[in-house]
């Protein structure tokens, strides 16, 4: 459909969740923008706040990372548009827009899947992928206009969607009542580990009453890292999925909250060392609450 009004951008609703959702009608997740205008992503600009960019495109955005580091307060949500894989990363500092970024890519292995090859992203460390986010270069409005126009005219699907294209087959139809309590217990797990409910600066002792026990807890000295979620199984898109959260503790005050990118591998229980300690193993795993070396163990499979 062709727009009469030339000043605007339209992003259309998104097709994937209406085939995935229709039948359920659940919502998309926070920081889906299904319809923007040019203007609107025109006026953004650095030092405006959270609430304005909310205001610009309908809601808040989804939490990647809330950090409390030597040069102040990072907070950074994302924004998807149209598709669940077209997302861009908006850091703030303090309460002002620093800059808008693609997130970084992540590492991935290539696994045969049928007839085919599908992407398993490899385990990262979040402190390294702050640290990227922080380096990275910035996109102006203008240049976040072009590359959503780019990768919304690309028709090709990454390996990542293929949860996405069964959901779409003719089983879902057979399937939409247990699908529609699936999103339905994944919209309930989302809210009870949203991580809204805690703020840099807030005390370790008030985090289990807000998430209940933790999967694990890592420590080193006065820091701790604790992860809270749940492995329950959930037959849903992975890009809908609800994000456990990763809160680290310095002498008993919140510095670090994870979620999303920035929480782990989707379906993942594998993660890299949690405070990079060259004296320990390479790898995680929260299942068995191990570390190890080898890419090949069996914790890899979890």
């Amino acid at each position: 459909m062709q727009d009469k009004c030339p000043q605007r951008f339209i992003i259309p609703v998104m097709l994937l969740p209406w085939l995935i959702l229709g039948c359920s009608g659940e919502k998309a997740p926070a920081g889906n923008v299904t319809q923007a205008h040019k203007a609107d992503i025109l006026s953004l600009r650095k030092g405006i706040s959270p609430n304005e960019v909310e205001m610009t495109f309908g809601g808040p955005g989804q939490h990647q990372f809330s950090a409390r580091l030597a040069t102040g307060d990072y907070f950074c949500v994302s924004y998807s548009f149209d598709r669940p894989y077209v997302y861009y990363y908006f850091l703030f500092r303090g309460d002002a827009l620093e800059k808008i970024l693609a997130p970084p890519s992540f590492d991935v292995d290539l696994v045969p899947y049928k007839d085919r090859y599908r992407e398993i992203q490899k385990p990262f460390n979040a402190e390294k992928r702050i640290e990227t986010v922080l380096q990275s270069g910035e996109l102006s409005p203008a240049e976040l206009i072009v590359a959503l126009s780019t990768a919304l005219s690309q028709k090709k699907e990454t390996f990542n969607v293929l949860p996405a294209l069964i959901a779409a087959s003719p089983a879902l139809a057979k399937n939409a009542e247990a699908r529609r309590l699936a999103y339905e217990k994944n919209a309930v797990l989302a809210k009870q580990f949203d991580p809204g409910q805690v703020k840099l600066g807030d005390t370790e002792d008030s985090l289990v009453p807000k998430y209940g026990p933790p999967l694990t807890l890592a420590t080193n000295g006065a820091t701790h890292m604790y992860q809270f979620g749940s492995d329950v199984p959930l037959n849903i898109n992975s890009a809908y999925r609800f994000s456990g959260v990763s809160v680290m503790t310095e002498n008993g005050l919140v510095t670090r909250i994870f979620c999303h990118d920035f929480f782990g591998p989707r379906g993942s229980a594998v993660s890299t060392n949690p405070f990079d300690d060259p004296t320990k193993p390479n790898y995680f795993c929260s299942v068995h609450l191990v570390y190890f070396d080898d890419p090949k163990s069996p914790h890899m499979n979890h």
